[in-house]
């Protein structure tokens, strides 16, 4: 198992951290457990958490932008109204935990605008990283089990290639640990 030491602005604020069993990675069943802090010392309580209860194939993410809680709050109150007009309108209650964690990590939920070039292979790292430093970029940068991933804060997407284009994620997601 590894477990990435990224720095301490990427565990401030509120995040959402999740733990992810994937076919693609070779995990015979999928999980997926989630936890929420607002602050490092929860960020890394958590993530110690998941790290003890990891599986083999499975990795650990974690917001990588802050997340908003009263624009999480705000969302949480629209979908709760919105569940009222459901068949089962209680359906929303009985995984109340969920709900929440995926208000918080809606988009709409992000404090600012993170974006994460998400890099599978050596020559897509080596291609984004060069385009980014021409474009006058200085992206935080970390190997994953296959390749690299790029973070910054999102610039207008118009001045990237449609081959970068297609690498980035605009509700970023990094990789804290993997097996």
């Amino acid at each position: 198992m590894r477990v990435i030491d990224h720095p301490g602005c990427y565990k401030t604020g509120a995040r959402v951290l999740i733990l992810r069993a994937r076919h693609k990675d070779g995990a015979d069943g999928l999980r997926t457990l989630s936890r929420a802090s607002f602050n490092d010392v929860e960020f890394d309580q958590h993530l110690n958490d998941l790290v003890a209860v990891m599986r083999p194939n499975e990795r650990i993410y974690a917001s990588a932008g802050a997340r908003d809680v009263p624009k999480a709050i705000r969302l949480f109150k629209e979908r709760q109204l919105a569940a009222d007009y459901d068949t089962d309108g209680a359906a929303f209650y009985r995984d109340i935990e969920g709900r929440w964690l995926s208000c918080l990590m809606d988009t709409k939920a992000q404090a600012e605008k993170i974006w994460l070039f998400d890099c599978d292979s050596a020559g897509d790292a080596e291609r984004a990283g060069q385009e980014l430093a021409g474009l006058a970029l200085s992206p935080y940068q970390y190997p994953t089990k296959s390749g690299a991933h790029f973070v910054l804060p999102a610039f207008d997407r118009s001045r990237l290639t449609e081959h970068t284009r297609d690498l980035l994620h605009d509700n970023a997601l990094m990789l804290w640990a993997y097996s």
